[in-house]
């Protein structure tokens, strides 16, 4: 039994808290320790209790006294019912109120150890591949021509003066990707940019710009750490997304607009009623 403590009785149900997050899932945990000692002194920390409770080189000692065989060695030490994770935190030792030699251990456990502690390499979010995603939607179009540009006529062979309603397919491309923060401007970089369509004569993701156009984009600022002291290590970042839309009749041919005037064939060709022959 390790000196100074008489019993760990185990973790309080009532205290736990549980929160996943995207690289790792976290255990908060309270255990309950009973002292030898009727009025054990903590000396204002916590490093008092820490040098009587069982480490996981001198192991958890016997089941009476230590009945869920509980270490309390940081980044080593796993739960007791869930192996995969490890202690990560000791933040806090409290008197139970009312007892002389009850006192109430607050713990952290979580799966993510830090690099320079199992030799894992860090990997910078910078370094991290732009990830893709796309979905596609139904767009309410009109039109007075046919797909290859001829004006659409009624039997009469007279012009139609008022558009058809169609229906045409839109895929949005969607790309999330990390910058550097102190690097980047996102107003002027990327946020600016919004509404434009690309260049008849450029290409884009393989075809004629012209059919792109960026539609949306967003950001997070982001920051991480791992490790403690001087082997610290930090990252401050952008999280990005930007959308751009693909319009198949081509955003440029889109915005065009025609004539609603009667139209008349003249010679094989359709001039507006109003103009003189």
């Amino acid at each position: 039994m390790a000196a100074g403590i008489k019993k760990i009785h185990g973790f309080l149900p009532e205290e736990q808290d549980i929160r996943p997050f995207f690289n790792r899932t976290e255990i908060k945990e309270v255990v309950r320790v009973e002292m030898n000692a009727k009025r054990f002194d903590l000396h204002d920390d916590a490093i008092s209790m820490i040098e009587f409770l069982p480490s996981f080189a001198s192991g958890p000692g016997s089941t009476d006294f230590n009945p869920l065989q509980m270490t309390f060695t940081l980044y080593q030490s796993p739960h007791p019912k869930a192996p995969s994770l490890v202690l990560l935190e000791c933040t806090g030792i409290k008197r139970v109120s009312g007892s002389g030699t009850f006192y109430d251990v607050s713990l952290n456990y979580g799966n993510f150890i830090p690099g320079e502690i199992t030799g894992t390499p860090i990997v910078s979010p910078l370094q991290q591949p732009p990830v893709w995603s796309s979905s596609s939607n139904i767009v309410q179009k009109q039109t007075m021509t046919r797909p290859n540009g001829k004006f659409i006529i009624h039997e009469n062979g007279l012009a139609i003066t008022s558009p058809i309603s169609y229906e045409e397919a839109h895929t949005v491309h969607t790309w999330s990707f990390n910058v550097n923060y102190a690097s980047t401007n996102y107003y002027s970089d990327i946020a600016s940019y919004v509404g434009f369509v690309g260049r008849r004569n450029d290409t884009l993701f393989g075809v004629r710009a012209s059919y792109w156009k960026f539609t949306a984009a967003s950001s997070q600022e982001m920051r991480e750490s791992y490790g403690t002291g001087k082997s610290r290590v930090r990252f401050h970042y952008l999280k990005c997304q930007v959308s751009f839309e693909y319009n198949p009749s081509d955003w440029l041919d889109d915005a065009k607009l025609y004539s609603r005037s009667t139209y008349q064939r003249v010679n094989g060709k359709l001039i507006p009623t109003n103009k003189r022959t």
